[in-house]
């Protein structure tokens, strides 16, 4: 949308036609506005949940916004997964929320919707040139606010072919959306079934052979890079820490906050873990799973399990997610557990 000008597009910079970070309105401390934190908003562009507080509580310390307002994740990881939505239905038109948030609004005489640049937003290479723009310590890295008054926008002149585009592209949105809470209650069924199908992990009261975990995959731990050398950090090798997996609700995984070199790898304790491998956190915050859905690496807070042909990945992250409460309980150590102290149900 913004590499050409189409015939009958003009061209702008996008602080021509929004203004980021907009002054407070005057609002009386008793009155009642949404409070949006990062987690509140989802990777896939839209606002999962709010909280409503009274604005007393909150009118120092947070980023203001307004209904159709745009707010965009400026830190690392949250920009890079695309923490960013459209906001409507806010409590009395008003919300605050997290500092690591731009907010847009298009200013009053600007021929734009704002879902254009919402849109805009999504797009790859917009994505793209932001990472490379980023300043700051490795981990706490921001999208830079000159790159976005700088940044070209190419748009249709009238409203009317700029509403046509929005409903299509919000269409698609609402395709891939639906897909997600579909396959979101799908895994809040799954547990369930799989009970039903092989019964409890924790008593095996359908009696099925019991095996020691090391015996049916290959247990395997990670390592860090030295912090302090540059070369290490910022490749093309995912590298994970507990942390990435710290309320992720998905199975499979395929991005951290950091990526390491291949030097990185080489001259540290890290290890490969290939697609398919299941990922365990073993040290806080301890019973976190994930598969991995490509080979990456992981730091010395993980056990992971490189699978065997005697079972399945799928089926072992729904043994150790089922039996995490347990896991974080023991009083001795989770290496110990993994290496035998603890038999699971089989597949056979």
């Amino acid at each position: 949308m913004n590499k050409e000008t189409l015939k009958g597009w003009k061209q702008y910079r996008l602080n021509d036609l929004f203004i980021i970070n907009p002054p407070k309105d005057n609002i009386s401390n008793d009155t009642e506005v949404s409070f949006i934190a990062m987690k509140d908003v989802s990777d896939a562009g839209y606002l999962i949940s709010s909280e409503v507080k009274r604005f007393e509580e909150v009118k120092n310390g947070y980023t203001y916004f307004k209904n159709d307002d745009i707010i965009l994740a400026k830190i690392t990881p949250c920009f890079e997964n695309g923490k960013m939505a459209v906001l409507s239905n806010l409590t009395n038109n008003y919300g605050v929320g997290s500092t690591e948030f731009y907010v847009f609004r298009k200013r009053p005489n600007a021929n734009i919707l704002p879902q254009i640049l919402y849109y805009i937003f999504k797009e790859p290479s917009f994505r793209k040139n932001a990472i490379m723009h980023m300043s700051g310590a490795a981990g706490q890295k921001r999208v830079q606010r000159k790159f976005l008054e700088y940044y070209p926008l190419s748009i249709p002149l009238t409203t009317a072919e700029q509403q046509e585009i929005v409903q299509v592209l919000d269409t698609m949105s609402n395709i891939i959306r639906l897909r997600e809470e579909c396959i979101s209650h799908a895994q809040d069924l799954i547990p369930a079934l799989f009970q039903e199908m092989f019964g409890n992990p924790l008593t095996n009261d359908k009696n099925l052979p019991i095996v020691r975990i090391d015996t049916v995959t290959k247990v395997v731990s990670g390592g860090t890079p030295s912090t302090q050398n540059s070369e290490y950090w910022d490749g093309d090798i995912i590298w994970l820490t507990p942390k990435d997996l710290s309320g992720y609700n998905s199975m499979y995984i395929s991005k951290g906050e950091r990526n390491i070199t291949d030097l990185g790898y080489k001259k540290s304790s890290a290890q490969m873990m290939p697609k398919g491998s299941v990922l365990f956190t073993s040290r806080a915050p301890i019973g976190y799973v994930a598969i991995a859905d490509t080979d990456l690496c992981t730091n010395q807070g993980f056990k992971s399990f490189i699978p065997t042909e005697a079972i399945k990945s799928e089926y072992l992250y729904q043994l150790l997610k089922m039996s995490k409460e347990k896991i974080r309980a023991m009083r001795f150590s989770v290496s110990a557990i993994f290496w035998g102290t603890i038999s699971w149900p089989s597949m056979e």
